[in-house]
Formats: C-alpha cells, sequence, structure tokens
C-alpha cells in the first residue's frame, strides 16, 4: 500500500509540474477574467498584484485579469505545505519561506528558480518582538493557570475531514491526566479556524483546562490575527511544556521556542477513518518531517503516555531535531519578513 501510495504521489508530482510549468504559464487567457477586476485594477493604477494566498481557486480570475491588462502579479506562500496541496496560479514572482519550499517549487510545479525569492514567513514576526511576548507569571495570570504545575498545549487541527471527530484525542489526554498524573497537567486547547467551538465548549468548564482561539474576522475574507494575537499565541508556546498536535501549522511554530512537540497520527474515536486518512495526508503535508523524523509521531494511542512522560522528563528529547525544523523552516528570527516581502514589491516595481 505505501508503494502504490508512493507511485501515485509521483504520477501527482509529474501531473503538477507539466500543469504549471507548461500550461498555466503559456495559456493564461484560457481562464475567465472579470470585467469588476477589470475596472478596479485599471482604476487604482495598478502597477503590481499581491495575491497572498496562490492556493486559492477564487484567485484565479484575478491573477487572469492581471495578466491580461500586462500586470505583473506576486504569490506570496501562505503556509510552508501549501506546494503539495498546489498552487492555482502562476505568479511572476513566487515568496516562499525557505530553500525547502524554493526546491518544492522548482520540482513540483517546475518554477524558474529566477522567479522565487525566499523571505521568510511574515506571520511570524511577531514572535520575535520581545514586548509581545508574556513572561510565565503573565501568561498564567491571564489563563487562571498555576506557573509551578506543567502545561500542555492541544493544538487542534480542525474538521480534518468530511465527519473527523476531533473530541477523541483531546478525551483521551483528559483521562491519562486523571489516572497517570492525579490530575497535576494543565491544559490550553488552542482552538484551529476550523475547528467547530461548540464541540469544545464543555472543556472550558473543567478544572486545570482552559481555551485560547481566533476572535477577529473580515466578512467574506475570514478569520485573521492582529500582532498581538500572534505574540499570545507564541507566549503560550514559548511557556507551555509540551504541544501536542495532528499536525496543525503549529508543529512547525513550537520549533522556534524549543517546545517539545508531540504529533499524533491517529483518531482515537475513529480508527479505521483516522488511518485511511493519514494516509492521505501524511505524504502530501508531511513526508519531509517524518522521513528525516523531525519530530516524534505517535503512531497509536498506547504509545502517548510514555512519549508524554518522556517528554516531560526530557526536555532535551528531539532538541537537535527542532533546531533543523528550525533552521530548515523558519529560516530568519529578525522579525523582517513582512519587510523583505515589501522591499521585493518594490524592486520589482523598479
Amino acid at each position: 500500500q505505501e508503494l502504490k501510495a508512493e507511485r501515485k504521489l509521483a504520477r501527482i508530482k509529474k501531473y503538477l509540474k507539466y500543469f504549471y510549468s507548461h500550461y498555466l504559464q503559456n495559456h493564461h487567457t484560457n481562464f475567465r477574467t472579470s470585467n469588476t477586476y477589470s475596472q478596479q485594477l485599471i482604476e487604482s493604477k495598478c502597477d503590481l498584484l499581491l495575491i497572498t494566498n496562490p492556493m486559492y481557486r477564487n484567485e484565479i480570475s484575478l491573477w487572469s485579469t492581471a495578466k491580461k491588462l500586462g500586470i505583473p502579479v506576486i504569490g506570496a506562500l501562505r503556509s510552508w505545505d501549501n506546494l503539495h496541496q498546489g498552487l492555482k496560479i502562476y505568479p511572476d514572482k513566487l515568496l516562499v519561506w525557505n530553500e525547502v519550499n524554493k526546491q518544492e517549487a522548482i520540482e513540483l510545479m517546475g518554477i524558474d528558480e529566477s522567479k522565487i525569492v525566499i523571505i521568510g514567513a511574515c506571520q511570524f514576526d511577531a514572535y520575535f518582538d520581545p514586548k509581545l511576548i508574556l513572561n510565565k507569571e503573565e501568561l498564567c495570570s491571564k489563563y487562571n493557570l498555576n506557573p509551578n504545575k506543567p502545561i500542555i498545549t492541544i493544538a487542534t487541527i480542525g474538521e480534518l475531514w468530511n465527519g473527523w471527530d476531533e473530541n477523541g484525542n483531546i478525551d483521551q489526554l483528559l483521562e491519562l491526566n486523571k489516572t497517570e498524573f492525579n490530575n497535576e497537567l494543565q491544559f490550553i486547547i488552542r482552538l484551529h479556524p476550523g475547528t467547530k467551538y461548540e464541540r469544545m465548549l464543555n472543556y472550558d468548564k473543567l478544572n486545570n483546562v482552559c481555551i485560547s482561539h481566533v476572535t477577529k474576522q473580515v466578512p467574506t475574507l475570514g478569520w485573521y490575527m492582529d500582532k498581538e494575537d500572534v505574540g499570545m499565541l507564541g507566549s503560550i508556546l514559548k511557556h507551555s511544556d509540551l504541544v501536542i498536535s495532528p499536525g496543525s501549522t503549529i508543529t512547525i511554530e513550537t520549533a522556534i521556542f524549543d517546545t517539545p512537540t508531540l504529533f499524533p497520527i491517529y483518531n482515537y474515536y475513529q480508527p479505521e477513518f483516522g488511518e485511511e486518512c493519514y494516509k492521505i495526508i501524511l505524504p502530501r503535508h508531511h513526508k519531509r518531517l517524518r522521513d528525516l523524523k523531525l519530530i516524534p509521531f505517535i503512531e497509536a494511542p498506547r504509545d502517548l503516555l510514555p512519549a508524554i512522560k518522556r517528554a516531560l522528563e526530557q526536555p532535551n528529547w528531539f532538541k537537535e531535531e527542532r533546531k533543523k525544523l528550525f533552521n530548515d523552516y523558519i529560516v530568519y528570527n529578525d522579525g523582517q519578513s513582512t519587510y523583505r516581502l515589501a522591499k521585493t514589491i518594490s524592486d520589482h516595481i523598479a
């Protein structure tokens, strides 16, 4: 089955590379354009179009309209794994997080190396601003936690697949806390924007459990975080003794703060469903992380308890791997990725 999945992935990669390097690049005029977009771009005397989610299919008509008008387009990766999901546009410049992304863009999409610029992750700039990161006492005061007891952050991943149940893995952790840790562990449940909030409300009533979630939203565009929100999440990741996530981007972000991280690849309540989902998801999103063993992947429910104990007792477990994860995917720690984005725009217009 693994060999079959590898061959299928290879065929998909080959198709994607052809699609991007030959079809999108040379046949953008075949895509539908928009009179509304055309009017807006002309009236604003647009010199350059920046698309911040080039894997979003609704951006296709905006991209094709700009190309028809002769306006150059820059596409900025939204996340570290976007290239494995497939971009929907072929920009004149592609801004990526790191060298790994650059090679993926070349190998998967056939994008010319001269069109790729490494700028880092703009989303993480606030993590490197000390003024935005709370100390542990301030964080514990905000969430009513005891600074002298272990803090475990559970970073959810949203409805991974239609019908996916996120509660099972959380319930398992709470049960282990009761039976194995005498309820000494404290939990922050960090909700993914795709998590159904109403399914998590009961946890907020429990002792030693609190919920952290995004509260800001732009109509029609969706959720967003300002610098203070990012700083708060950074404070949570910095002061957690352990982070457990079934695959959200937080799996990468914890490396910034050298925080031990576990990645369960099972669904506690839906084992067969979980196995089928991760067979599809892991090769597309986390193959490199798994091949290089950069994170402890927890294969089955029985493996979780010993992994938690080891991570809490030996914080340096996987320390070198976290360092490599940071060097490979985060790259910059100067908080200036947004500046590099702006400079690339300015240079391209000039």
